[in-house]
């Protein structure tokens, strides 16, 4: 056995961005702007979802796109570019092709950049460690610094204006940049503040509870104060030459605890001696006020709990005339294609069971037509066989079926089966669904025959096996293989399912979380990935052990790839790896895509569909899978058949077959003379995977009959009845 280990330094690759969808709120907004009528802000953690804004009465998402495992600080939007600053510098993105985007630049600074502010080609960056640096960024691809100087203070934001920086903290400083390479201070004033906003000649301070200050600063030599209030005020910003205050405020909700709502206001400032309220205070959720560009002023939600973007807009005036409402964010969960229909579960509320469904035509474009939208009660593990959806519904515990053969009007076709214990996971292979059921010393394996998706309830077989069942089985033959964390794994016999029996259970050096089958080998993740060859279905032999970079939970083979999902349970950091596994015994890393949080994996042609804690991404991953040669897989049997089902049968039958390399395929009926009866499928390819052969007994005597099935030339049988 050969033990490899991912070797790499952990950098993205193989496995490109192509857009994000319904996005989700998750805490830790930190900003947002306009480029253009496009609405960028922070949803949650890293991700910007992007809006157009071109009808002021409507947003509409475009997509989005995922700034990777930079701690972000803050963001700044100049048109067509978005600087993030970050632990570690500053970054440079370019905003041209919107929802598609591109680094123009990185700026290293190790101690980190706080806050920013722009003037032209020019950026104005306080940092972590109290320096205020200039940039010349007039040439985004290659900014280039042009000062440094200590502030000799803890700076917390920054405003420029014209040909002066105004910086608050635990001082108030204004500094002279008319000349960048040496920037002069020229006011230093123990003033702490937590915010500033300038408007034309007027500086204005946030204290928190404590109010806001008004400075006239013509003369920034010799500053005047002009008014205070005790309006409560900890983020500032302005729409025409109108001063925004925002207050944050908390109430402790008996469902989802703590929750952050806010109020901003518009002062007129035309006579700054004495500022006037003309318009609000308006509702807004969270703890961040959204940027204001021209008439316009973006900010998270418009209710008690609402978790909206509202733009809101505003006349020459001050006074707001109108605002859009986005959707309310969607927290997705299962993601399935079926015949080229996407099938995403979502989430109705905030830490809800009750789900929906969202049906939609994917396009090259990286974009979803929604064609129906679907109550679903409380369904988990979706998973697509003969035109039905089916799924367990943890509410009620039980499997139900969805009838997808018009997926623009989907409709629950029956109450499917019940049992008292938790379902781990679906799979089908052939005619038949098998389900891991958890419930301790109960738990075990779950067999029912689905011929055509119909239901028979007495042919349903249950195997007890007494461990905690962690994920779905995986089926290869007439064996299945059921993960069960620390007691290994185990193999069941399912060849005669009246009589399912234990084979074995394969002790791990791990927890055994989650396990495939492919090309006849088996893999486990259990930490590392172990590969088993399953050449003797029995007796598995481990003939390589891959070690990524972090811990592996699970996997998922897609013909010679295994995705595997990975962490580090100390930093709860996730990430996907494509691992090409064409030659078993040698796996090699053909893709790697890092700060994923995965809900569930979805692939159609060359695009990846992953749902997230913070939506929907969307991958190329072309790359990835063209990244050596393939290899046909050296399988023992590259066919296995399962019996036909049913058999007897009335109507009609089916054949069930697993393909481990692309095949020609040809199925003809014979009656008991041996005189054929009809060709049922005339040597058509077929590519690997399960594929479903269906025998209609229409016209037929009862009687006796047998199959014909060749597989790139080789031949296998199997007798029918058919009984009218």
């Amino acid at each position: 056995m050969l033990i490899s280990e991912a070797s790499f330094s952990q950098e993205n690759f193989g496995i490109t961005p192509v857009n994000r969808l319904y996005n989700t709120w998750g805490g830790g907004q930190k900003g947002g702007g306009f480029s253009g009528d496009y609405l960028l802000f922070n949803t949650s953690r890293n991700v910007i979802q992007v809006l157009d804004c071109s009808d002021p009465d409507t947003l509409i998402e475009v997509g989005g796109f995922d700034l990777g495992e930079l701690d972000v600080i803050s963001y700044t939007i100049d048109d067509a570019y978005l600087y993030v600053a970050h632990q570690e510098g500053l970054r440079i993105i370019n905003l041209d092709n919107l929802p598609s985007v591109t680094i123009s630049s990185n700026f290293r600074y190790d101690a980190g950049i706080r806050a920013m502010d722009l003037i032209e080609d020019d950026a104005f960056l306080i940092t972590v460690d109290n320096r205020l640096i200039i940039l010349d960024i007039s040439d985004v691809n290659h900014p280039e610094q042009l000062s440094r100087t200590n502030l000799n203070m803890t700076p917390i934001n920054i405003r420029a204006d014209g040909e002066t920086c105004y910086i608050v903290g635990d001082q108030f400083l204004i500094v002279d940049v008319a000349d960048p390479e040496n920037p002069d201070i020229l006011w230093r004033e123990d003033e702490p503040a937590i915010d500033i906003e300038v408007i034309d000649d007027i500086a204005i301070l946030a204290f928190g509870e404590n109010g806001m200050k008004f400075y006239n600063v013509s003369e920034p030599n010799n500053l005047q104060e002009l008014a205070q209030t005790k309006f409560n005020s900890y983020r500032l910003s302005k729409v025409h030459d109108y001063l925004l205050a925002f207050t944050p405020y908390s109430y402790v909700d008996h469902e989802e605890g703590e929750i952050y709502v806010s109020e901003f206001s518009v002062f007129s400032l035309s006579n700054p001696q004495f500022p006037v309220l003309i318009s609000g205070p308006f509702w807004g959720y969270g703890e961040t006020l959204f940027s204001a560009s021209g008439n316009r002023l973006v900010c998270p939600g418009s209710d008690w709990g609402k978790r909206d973007v509202v733009v809101h807009y505003f006349a020459e005036d001050g006074r707001r005339t109108g605002m859009a409402i986005s959707n309310s964010p969607i927290k997705l969960r299962n993601f399935e294609f079926n015949q080229g229909t996407a099938y995403l579960l979502y989430e109705d509320e905030p830490y809800s069971l009750n789900r929906s469904l969202i049906v939609a035509e994917p396009n090259r474009s990286g974009t979803l037509n929604e064609i129906a939208d679907y109550e679903m009660g409380s369904p988990q593990h979706l998973q697509a066989h003969n035109g039905f959806l089916f799924f367990y519904e943890y509410g009620e515990g039980r499997i139900r079926k969805l009838n997808i053969d018009d997926p623009a009007n989907p409709y629950i076709d029956s109450i499917f089966f019940d049992f008292p214990r938790f379902c781990s996971g679906i799979t089908f292979s052939g005619s038949f669904l098998y389900s891991g059921l958890s419930a301790g010393v109960n738990s075990g394996l779950l067999v029912l025959p689905v011929p055509n998706g119909n239901f028979h309830r007495e042919g349903s077989y249950f195997l007890q096996i007494g461990a905690e069942i962690s994920s779905r089985p995986a089926v290869y033959g007439s064996y299945a293989y059921i993960a069960a964390r620390s007691d290994g794994f185990f193999i069941v016999d399912v060849s005669d399912r009246r009589n399912l029996r234990e084979v074995a259970q394969i002790e791990t050096q791990r927890n055994s979380y989650d396990l495939d089958t492919g090309n006849g080998y088996l893999y486990v993740a259990d930490g590392n990935l172990s590969i088993y060859d399953l050449e003797d279905p029995e007796q598995p032999h481990l003939i390589h052990e891959f070690d990524p970079p972090d811990t592996l939970f699970n996997v998922e083979l897609h013909e010679n790839y295994a995705l595997l999902y990975i962490r580090d349970p100390r930093r709860s950091r996730k990430a996907l790896m494509i691992l090409d596994v064409s030659d078993p015994e040698n796996p090699e890393i053909s893709g790697y895509q890092s700060a994923i949080m995965i809900q569930d994996v979805a692939i159609e042609s060359n695009l990846l569909y992953l749902t997230d804690v913070s939506g929907l991404a969307i991958f190329d991953i072309s790359d990835a899978m063209s990244s050596r040669k393939k290899i046909t897989p050296t399988v023992k049997e590259f066919v296995l058949i399962d019996p036909a089902y049913p058999n007897p049968f009335n109507s009609s039958t089916s054949v069930n077959l697993k393909l481990a390399i692309d095949a020609n395929i040809s199925l003809e009926l014979y009656d008991i003379s041996g005189r054929k009866v009809a060709d049922i499928v005339d040597n058509l390819f077929y590519r690997i995977g399960t594929h479903t052969l269906t025998i209609k007994g229409d016209e037929l005597p009862s009687g006796y009959f047998f199959i014909r099935l060749e597989v790139n030339e080789k031949i296998y049988s199997q007798p029918l009845i058919f009984i009218r």
